[in-house]
C-alpha cells in the first residue's frame, strides 16, 4: 500500500499492523539523524578507539568491529566505558524516525519492538506518545520471542549492566551460539510474527548475527534506500521495501509516520477522506489510488465510496479494482463490500445505462446472482 507516492509497503505488512501480529525490528541507522546523532556500530568502533589513543578502527584491516573491540578489551582497555559515555550523551534526544515508528502501535500494551540499538530512545518515545513506559526487556533476559509485548534490547542497554552489552565478538559469540539466547528468541520470534527491520544494512555486522535466526519461509521485511542493491538482501531472506535514497533519509520517516497516522484513522475518518477524494474525481496519484482501492474493498468503508462517488469517471476507474469484477462472477457470494458496490452499480445503471451496460459486456455479459437482484430491486423501485 502506497502511504506517500514514492514508498509502497507491501499488503501482508500492512495488515500485521492491524491484527497485532507485526513486530518492529530497530537498527542503529534509526538513531543517526539528530537530534539523536547517534554513530552507527563502526564508527563507534572508530569513536572508541580514538578516545582510548589506540589508533583507528580500519574496516579493511580488522574483521569487524565486534573483532576490533574484543582485541582492545582483550589488552584491558574499558571499552565499554567509553561505549556508556558516547551513546549516553545528554544532548542525545529521540528523532522523528522513533516517533514514528513508535506511531506504528497505539498503545503500550500493544507495542512490540525489538532493538540491537543501546540507546533508550525507543522507550523515551514511546513514553512521550502514550504517556506510560512500555515493558522493557534487555539481554540477556529477554521474554518468549513467540509471545511478548514491549520493547526489547536484543543487545542490552544504557541502564543495563554493562558486562551485559553484546559489544564484542565474544559477546556475540556467546549470544548467538554458546549460550544461543539470542538465537532461540530470534527463531521464535520470527515464526510467529511478520517482522519489519528499519535502520539496518546488509553490510552491518550486527546483520551477519541476526542471519543465524533468519529461518526459510518467515514472513521478514526490510527498508532499504534507493542507493542499495536489493538482491543483496536476498540471501538474508528479506524481502526490500525501498524508499528514494537522501542524506537525512526523510522518505523513509515520511513513509513511516503516513503509515501509523492511517493506521490510527477510524471509521469516521475514512468517511471524511473519501468524502474529500470524491471532490477531486478518481484519483491520479499513487498514494490515492492505493487507498481507494483499499476502501472499496473494506466491508465497512465500501459503504462510503458507494455514497460519495458517483460519474462515469468512477465507473471507469472501479472496473477491474477489487472486489468489482466479482459483481459479474455467477454461483458466488458476494462480500459485504460486493454487495455494497452491487447496489451503486445498480444506481450508476439508472444514470448512465449505456456506460454501465458496456461495462456488463467487458465482463463477459454476465451478472451475479447478488448483482441481479440488486438491479431488479432498482428497476422496481422507479417502476412508474
Amino acid at each position: 500500500m502506497w502511504f506517500t507516492d514514492v514508498v509502497d509497503i507491501p499488503d501482508g505488512v500492512v495488515e500485521a499492523g492491524l491484527n497485532g501480529s507485526l513486530v518492529v525490528f530497530v537498527g542503529a541507522g534509526a538513531s543517526i539523524g539528530p537530534p539523536s546523532s547517534l554513530p552507527t556500530f563502526e564508527d563507534l568502533a572508530t569513536e572508541v578507539a580514538t578516545a582510548l589513543r589506540v589508533g583507528t578502527y580500519e574496516p579493511s584491516v580488522h574483521r569487524g568491529p565486534d573483532v576490533f573491540l574484543d582485541r582492545l578489551e582483550l589488552q584491558g582497555l574499558d571499552v565499554r566505558a567509553q561505549v556508556i559515555a558516547r551513546l549516553g550523551d545528554p544532548s542525545s534526544t529521540p528523532n522523528e524516525l522513533h516517533a514514528a515508528i513508535i506511531g506504528l502501535f497505539t498503545s503500550a500494551e500493544t507495542l512490540r519492538v525489538v532493538t540491537t540499538n543501546y540507546d533508550r530512545h525507543l522507550t523515551s518515545a514511546a513514553e512521550e506518545r502514550f504517556g506510560v513506559a512500555p515493558v522493557v526487556y534487555r539481554a540477556p533476559a529477554v521474554p518468549l520471542g513467540r509471545d511478548f509485548t514491549g520493547i526489547v534490547h536484543l543487545h542490552g542497554d544504557l541502564e543495563g549492566r554493562s558486562n551485559d552489552l553484546i559489544l564484542t565478538s565474544r559477546d556475540f559469540g556467546r549470544a548467538y551460539l554458546t549460550d544461543a539466547w539470542a538465537a532461540r528468541f530470534l527463531n521464535e520470534l520470527f515464526q510467529a510474527y511478520t517482522t519489519v527491520f528499519i535502520g539496518y544494512s546488509h553490510q552491518d555486522v550486527v546483520m551477519s548475527y541476526l542471519a543465524q535466526g533468519l529461518r526459510p519461509g518467515s514472513r521478514r521485511f526490510g527498508f532499504i534506500d534507493g542507493v542499495q542493491n536489493a538482491e543483496l538482501w536476498r540471501p538474508l531472506e528479506l524481502n526490500p521495501v525501498t524508499y528514494p535514497y537522501t542524506a537525512d533519509h526523510a522518505e523513509l520517516t515520511r513513509a513511516i509516520e503516513a503509515w501509523g497516522d492511517w493506521a490510527r484513522m477510524g471509521l469516521l475518518d475514512h468517511r471524511s477522506q473519501v468524502e474529500v477524494l470524491a471532490e477531486s474525481g478518481p484519483p491520479s496519484t499513487p498514494r490515492d489510488t492505493s487507498y481507494l482501492e483499499h476502501i472499496v474493498a473494506g466491508d465497512v468503508t465500501a459503504s462510503y465510496f458507494a455514497e460519495y462517488m458517483s460519474g462515469t469517471a468512477w465507473l471507469d476507474w472501479i472496473t477491474e479494482r477489487e472486489p468489482f469484477p466479482s459483481l459479474f462472477v455467477g454461483g458466488i457470494r458476494l462480500t459485504t463490500a460486493g454487495w455494497h458496490l452491487a447496489r451503486w452499480f445498480a444506481h450508476m445503471v439508472e444514470s448512465d445505462s449505456e456506460a454501465a451496460l458496456l461495462i456488463v459486456q467487458q465482463h463477459g455479459g454476465t451478472l451475479n446472482e447478488g448483482t441481479a437482484t440488486c438491479f431488479a430491486l432498482s428497476l422496481r423501485r422507479h417502476r412508474p
